[in-house]
C-alpha cells in the first residue's frame, strides 16, 4: 500500500546529505529559546536523488504537556504542503531539545525507525549554527545520522 505522506523507503535509504536554509534554522531556534518545553514542526523542501534541500520550517503545536517530549499531527503538517509546488513538500520533522544536546532520545530513535522522514534535532542554545542541528533517518538498525549543513 503506498504511503500517504513521507519519502519512499528506497529514496530515504539513498539520502546522504541534508541542506537546511540558515534563516529557517535561525527562526526555529529563536522561537525554541523562548520555551522550556520541546517545540516541533515540519521541514519543507525538495527530496532529490541523494540530498534533501529544506527551504522552510513550519512550527506546529506540541500536543503533549511533557516538557521532554513532543507530539505533532502529520495531517496538520501535510495540509501545509497539499497542492504546493514540489519545492514545498513535507520532507522531515524537526524538534528542539531545550535541555541541551542534539542526541536522539530512546523515544526519538524508536519513532525515527518507523518514520518515512528525515529528522532534525536542534539545541537552540549553542552559538555555532552548524552545531545547533543534527539530522537523522530511520534504518533497520535504529537512527542513522545524515550529514547536515546550514546554507
Amino acid at each position: 500500500m503506498p504511503r500517504r505522506y513521507g519519502i519512499s523507503d528506497s529514496r530515504l535509504k539513498r539520502i546522504a546529505h541534508v541542506e537546511i536554509a540558515c534563516d529557517a534554522v535561525a527562526r526555529f531556534n529563536s522561537m525554541a529559546r523562548l520555551y522550556r518545553h520541546e517545540i516541533c514542526g515540519g521541514l519543507f523542501g525538495q527530496a532529490y536523488e541523494q540530498c534533501i534541500v529544506v527551504s522552510s520550517i513550519h512550527i506546529v503545536e506540541n500536543r503533549t504537556q511533557n516538557v521532554n517530549e513532543f507530539l505533532l499531527s502529520i495531517d496538520d503538517l501535510a495540509a501545509r504542503s497539499a497542492g504546493s509546488r514540489s519545492d514545498r513538500r513535507l520532507v522531515g520533522i524537526i524538534h528542539s531539545h531545550p535541555s541541551g544536546g542534539t542526541t536522539p532520545s530512546i523515544l526519538d530513535v524508536q519513532t525515527m525507525t518507523r518514520s518515512p522522514y528525515i529528522w532534525a534535532i536542534t539545541d537552540p542554545f549553542l552559538d555555532e549554527p552548524n552545531l545547533q542541528i543534527r539530522c537523522f533517518k530511520g534504518s533497520g538498525l535504529g537512527a542513522m545520522e545524515v550529514p547536515c549543513s546550514i546554507r
